[in-house]
């Protein structure tokens, strides 16, 4: 990680810094449950 360097002036401030961004990829998948009871078959 890099260094940060920062300086503020004044009142009522906020800083934030860092790496503290996180994404995480969203899978989505279906399951199919097959009863051969509730179907027609050939």
């Amino acid at each position: 990680m890099a260094k940060i360097s920062q300086s503020i002036k004044g009142n009522h401030n906020v800083q934030i810094a860092g790496d503290f961004i996180k994404t995480e990829k969203l899978v989505k998948t279906t399951q199919v449950v097959h009863n051969p009871d509730e179907h027609i078959t050939k």
